[in-house]
């Protein structure tokens, strides 16, 4: 099992958690958490699509290897 640490990524429609798979101490995949972001684009009154797309975008360069989107849950 791929160890798994909380992340909380500041964009534009405010903090996003997602979960980055870690590999020794890099990152290897932190996609979107779905529930999060539809949370928050409920609350917004934005399309889904654009909150996870932010998380995506804001993400700092080299702080993940990969990203896929979908959830994590179960991990």
């Amino acid at each position: 099992m791929v160890p798994v640490e909380i992340m909380e990524i500041r964009t534009e429609y405010g903090i996003i958690r997602c979960k980055a798979a870690k590999m020794g101490d890099t990152n290897i995949n932190a996609p979107p958490d779905c529930e999060e972001c539809k949370r928050m684009a409920l609350e917004l009154g934005v399309p889904l699509k654009d909150v996870m797309r932010m998380q995506v975008a804001s993400l700092a360069p080299g702080q993940v290897t990969k990203i896929a989107f979908g959830s994590l849950a179960g991990s």
